[in-house]
């Protein structure tokens, strides 16, 4: 419900929904349809599931890296629990502006 209240577009706010549930169309959930195509990340050649597309392949890495020096972070993101862990823990009006720029690091991947 934390998404649904956040002041950005519906576009992304259901792009951020569609990746809560799994239910973005990487190659994992495309081949439990038979999909025929190649299931692999085309960045590392690695199988492609929603944590890979936006936390594990070194490309979002790379950018969670970039956001976390920019703000300051110790850690920087690396799974979707840690991912919703953040983005909860940005609620008053100081911090929110940090939280809608994790959702649209997201949205830029």
């Amino acid at each position: 419900m934390e998404i649904w209240n956040c002041g950005i577009s519906l576009k992304v706010k259901i792009f951020i929904w569609l990746m809560v549930k799994r239910r973005i169309q990487v190659g994992d959930q495309l081949r439990k349809i038979n999909w025929k195509g190649d299931p692999t990340c085309k960045l590392c050649g690695l199988i492609e599931t929603v944590d890979h597309l936006f936390f594990q392949c070194h490309v979002a890495k790379l950018l969670w890296v970039f956001v976390a020096e920019t703000l300051g972070w110790k850690v920087a993101i690396h799974s979707g629990k840690n991912f919703f862990e953040l983005l909860l823990n940005f609620k008053d009006s100081k911090r929110s502006a940090f939280g809608l720029q994790i959702l649209g690091g997201s949205w830029v991947i």
